[in-house]
């Protein structure tokens, strides 16, 4: 199973889950006979029986799960919308973390790469550089401005940036890395929380070899591309997989996260 994902021990992650499971029900049994004897407080405070067992063995292997996907690196191949989806649906209906149910489930996540990345790309033009009145992308320029990605910190001018901002610049970098052909899985994305930290010690714009980005105090992000190949290259990729004609930016609603 662990030639599926190079990298990640998961039969090791599955012998670990089955004795979490162990404990878990080891530990019910005694809160069970604790309360048999009369011992109320621990149903109290733990919860009580198969039903409280049942959620506990779920969120075992809901974190099994996402563990697996950062692990992995797969998770850094998926936009912040489809991460945020993930997270839904197994807050919905976790699998079982079994070797069958792993195999499956990374297969099909395999098959599904390119459908996967493609969305990503249309994720961040959503979040950049959008018509919503049309419903299609807009040609996107070496200056883009986002709106609520920073909220100005109580009796202060400094500036906090937005968690959705974070997920948004990963997403940007991940777009990029792509374009240029580079693994995400072994680059690791870290534009998002560099830029945070960044603008948690100073209101000075962020500057690297790539982007310029500069936060204000009505909330916006300007984020400024530094290589126009970017921009060609986006711009090129998006018009290939929508089918849509890139109208001019002054058609763009300055979008917000």
């Amino acid at each position: 199973m662990n030639d599926i994902v190079v990298g990640v021990d998961l039969e090791q992650r599955i012998r670990e889950r089955d004795r979490l499971v162990e404990l878990l029900t080891a530990a019910t049994i005694a809160i069970e006979e604790a309360h048999q004897l009369g011992y109320t407080l621990a149903t109290k405070d733990v919860g009580y029986g198969t039903l409280r067992l049942e959620r506990m063995v779920r969120q075992v292997d809901r974190d099994m799960w996402l563990q697996s996907l950062d692990d992995t690196g797969l998770s850094n191949l998926m936009s912040s919308a489809i991460k945020k989806n993930v997270r839904k649906l197994l807050f919905k209906d976790v699998p079982e973390f079994t070797a069958d149910n792993i195999v499956a489930s990374y297969r099909d996540f395999g098959a599904r790469i390119d459908s996967i990345e493609n969305q990503g790309l249309l994720d961040f033009f959503q979040s950049m550089s959008w018509c919503h009145s049309t419903n299609s992308p807009v040609k996107i320029s070496r200056k883009v401005i986002v709106r609520g990605c920073f909220h100005k910190l109580c009796g202060t001018n400094a500036l906090s940036m937005e968690r959705d901002t974070v997920d948004l610049l990963n997403d940007l970098e991940r777009v990029v890395l792509r374009l240029l052909d580079t693994s995400v899985r072994a680059a690791g994305l870290t534009l998002g929380n560099t830029v945070y930290q960044h603008f948690m010690a100073t209101n000075e714009a962020y500057e690297d070899n790539n982007y310029r980005i500069q936060g204000f105090m009505v909330g916006t992000m300007h984020i400024f591309f530094k290589r126009p190949e970017f921009v060609d290259m986006l711009n090129a990729k998006i018009a290939r997989i929508s089918g849509a004609v890139l109208v001019d930016e002054k058609h763009r609603k300055y979008t917000g996260l």
